[in-house]
């Protein structure tokens, strides 16, 4: 789009990920967390391995599994959905 900074990205999004997204970002200025910790800072890495380490064990997928394979299989998974329609 032009005019942007060339650091921006773009991702369309629909369904339960746009609404979930939409209500993270109401009321919040433009400098504020989108998702936040409890009492408003900043996630980092230290915050969410845990838990993402759990999920993925209650989920039953294979040891190793971490938030960048999830992050980049539901980024294949968005690709093909667009890509096969």
């Amino acid at each position: 789009m032009p005019g942007l900074l060339p650091s921006m990205r773009w991702w369309a999004m629909q369904g339960s990920n746009l609404r979930h997204l939409q209500g993270q970002a109401r009321n919040k200025l433009p400098a504020a967390p989108l998702i936040a910790c409890e009492g408003g800072s900043h996630w980092h890495k230290e915050r969410w391995k845990q838990p993402i380490r759990k999920a993925a064990e209650a989920a039953g997928l294979p040891m190793g599994v971490c938030a960048y394979t999830l992050r980049h299989s539901v980024i294949t998974e968005c690709w093909w959905v667009a890509w096969t329609r």
